[in-house]
């Protein structure tokens, strides 16, 4: 571009700027420029959520446990599984072949009994003995399985027993004309080691007494001990027979004499072996 080009170009320029500056002044001086439109209000801004927390970092080299979730349904419950049996076999009842409750045996059988007797101002003994029969009746209860516990009879009667008289001078043996008896009174104990078994033994401590009798009764009393032993066998659910071996001994005590004269303390010492049929309800 030459320079008078540029030249013409300024002052076109200076003019141009200097009519508008004298139209400006031209103009009215209370009126005031056109306002110009009031800008629209801005929205408001959006409101976004704010991001969750993160969890605070763990330290180095330590066991951080993340934090316990709420479950999102509730727990299952177990279930219940049911496991199918067999039935067992029918229990028969304790009372059925089984040696509980009340107890009653009745025995009878053969007996030998001998009697010997001390005086007590030394004169002499003497001494009764002989066969006969004995019977026994036992009642009772059962408080554990197998152990009966009660009271009973037991007594022997002994007809026409032998005699022997010992004195300072030799003994005389004598044949009776009369009867012997023996009977003891007292608690029993009978057990059965198995309840359902027959074996059985048991014992009895009591009263006993003597009956001597010849021409006029005499007796004597005192303490007797029993022990015996037996085997029973079921003939039903209750019921039961057998057979029992018995000892029994006592001592007991009399006066002899003549009753308007001179008497003596009489010692007898009785022992007695029997062989028993028994029936028991058990």
């Amino acid at each position: 571009m030459t320079v008078h080009r540029r030249l013409l170009l300024c002052g076109l320029s200076t003019c141009l700027v200097t009519s508008v500056a004298a139209a400006q002044s031209a103009a009215p001086a209370g009126s005031a420029p056109p306002a110009s439109p009031a800008p629209a209000a801005a929205p408001p801004p959006a409101t976004t959520a704010a991001p969750p927390a993160a969890a605070p970092a763990a330290p180095p080299g330590a066991y951080y446990a993340e934090p316990a979730q709420a479950p999102s349904q509730p727990a299952q419950q177990p279930q219940t599984i049911f496991v199918e049996q067999p039935p067992l076999p029918p229990l028969q009842p304790k009372s059925r072949y089984y040696h509980d409750g009340f107890y009653l045996r009745l025995s009878t059988g053969y007996a030998y009994l001998n009697v010997s007797t001390s005086l007590s101002n030394g004169a002499g003994t003497s001494g009764l003995s002989g066969s006969g029969g004995a019977f026994d009746v036992l009642v009772g209860g059962t408080p554990a399985p197998g152990l009966v516990v009660g009271g009973g009879l037991l007594s022997e009667q002994i007809f026409d027993p032998g005699t022997t008289i010992h004195t300072s001078v030799g003994g005389v043996v004598t044949r009776g004309s009369g009867s012997l008896g023996f009977g003891m009174l007292g608690p029993f104990v009978d057990a059965f080691p198995m309840p359902a078994g027959g074996f059985h033994f048991g014992g009895m401590l009591g009263l006993a007494a003597n009956s001597l009798r010849s021409n006029k009764d005499n007796w004597s009393g005192g303490l007797g001990l029993s022990l015996w032993m037996g085997y029973m066998w079921w003939v039903s659910s209750q019921w039961s027979l057998g057979i029992e071996g018995r000892y029994t001994g006592a001592w007991t005590t009399r006066k002899v004499g003549d009753p308007t004269g001179d008497q003596f303390d009489a010692t007898d010492s009785s022992q007695g072996f029997a062989l028993l049929f028994s029936a028991a309800y058990h």
